[in-house]
């Protein structure tokens, strides 16, 4: 399965490629399509436990989803850099790749979006390598040939790179406390510092993104009796 051969991590979340894995498309196993495993730390247990696999939505022979993996906030990259198909599914290249994005609602990592190049050619292999930052994403592709307008003259693998900004999606710049490994039942005022953009406001969980709403705003006073986990999320 080349279980890890890519990680990554967050404070609450590990994601990790397996991209010979043999995900099943309901009529039987597809060799090598790929596939990611997303772990989630469970603060009563003091470790991270499985919470999902994900795979493409349209997975085929030989894609190796999950060569590399990302991982920002509530949102992960997966690359699938032997993919033949573009993102509407109407044009085939060999291995011309692609990268998907899935995002944290309720308790699901769902797909949202697939990537791929607009000068695509055969054997280019996007998505072999990748990042994400916040709403900022970088895709590596590194034998292709053109400029980077799309244009000749071909240089055999020139290599490029493929810049993405996700519009309007909430950014946390901080997380603000004043206090700092205080003493329990003494109030502790929490803040974020961060853009909602198309967002309508901030929630306040506490345990984990997934637990009870305690609050909501840019700030919020808490007051635990025991060590405890909050976390806000633009909602």
């Amino acid at each position: 399965d080349f279980f890890g051969r890519s990680v990554d991590m967050t404070q609450f979340h590990i994601v990790v490629g397996a991209d010979s894995e043999d995900p099943s498309d309901g009529a039987g196993a597809i060799e090598n399509a790929g596939s990611a495993y997303i772990y989630e730390w469970d603060n009563p247990t003091g470790t991270f436990l499985f919470e999902q696999k994900i795979n493409s939505s349209d997975f085929n022979l030989g894609d190796v989803f999950g060569f590399y993996v990302a991982i920002s906030n509530e949102t992960i990259l997966v690359g699938a850099p032997y993919h033949d198909w573009n993102a509407d599914g109407l044009d085939i290249k060999n291995d011309a790749g692609a990268a998907y994005l899935f995002e944290h609602s309720a308790g699901v990592w769902s797909q949202t979006l697939k990537l791929d190049a607009f000068d695509r050619r055969a054997s280019d292999f996007f998505g072999e390598v990748l990042s994400i930052h916040e709403n900022r994403i970088m895709v590596g592709a590194w034998a292709q040939d053109a400029d980077e307008n799309g244009l000749p003259p071909l240089i055999s693998q020139g290599g490029a790179i493929y810049t993405y900004s996700l519009k309007n999606k909430p950014i946390i710049n901080a997380l603000l406390s004043d206090q700092i490994g205080s003493c329990l039942d003494v109030p502790v005022n929490l803040a974020v510092d961060g853009v909602l953009y198309d967002a309508y406001g901030w929630e306040w969980h506490e345990g984990s993104c997934e637990g009870e709403v305690i609050g909501t705003g840019a700030s919020l006073t808490v007051n635990p009796t025991e060590t405890t986990t909050y976390c806000v999320r633009a909602v």
